[in-house]
């Protein structure tokens, strides 16, 4: 996921796979002939028509917003982790603690951003 340009937006190959992810029937096994679920998705990504179905728009956007949903909490609570770790250590794991700190909230900072642009309706 990506902050820039603007607005924030997932990449083309998230919204690929989880395009993928939703094509076929939730709880569902593979079906005996994949072509027949697959053909509107393939013919998605080579960019011959602009989605596979206003279900699977639906279903892959509410999918982004869980993985949304679901990054930020592991990075909240990768932060308090971080934060209560012992302070009695090393200078030198202290700063990689903060490096760590740093990085889960620049995952919340994007994650949030994806979740904006999606409540926002943009079109990616």
């Amino acid at each position: 996921m990506h902050t820039s340009p603007s607005p924030a937006h997932p990449s083309y190959r998230l919204i690929t796979t989880l395009r993928l992810l939703h094509t076929l029937p939730a709880g569902s096994q593979v079906p005996s002939e994949p072509d027949t679920f697959l053909h509107a998705w393939r013919n998605t990504t080579l960019g011959n028509q602009p989605s596979v179905s206003e279900e699977n728009e639906r279903l892959w956007r509410q999918g982004l917003q869980q993985v949304c949903e679901e990054v930020i909490a592991t990075a909240e609570q990768g932060i308090t982790k971080a934060r209560n770790a012992s302070s009695d250590i090393s200078e030198w794991v202290s700063s990689a603690q903060l490096f760590v700190e740093t990085l889960r909230q620049e995952e919340i900072c994007v994650c949030k951003a994806v979740a904006k642009s999606l409540q926002d309706n943009v079109d990616f």
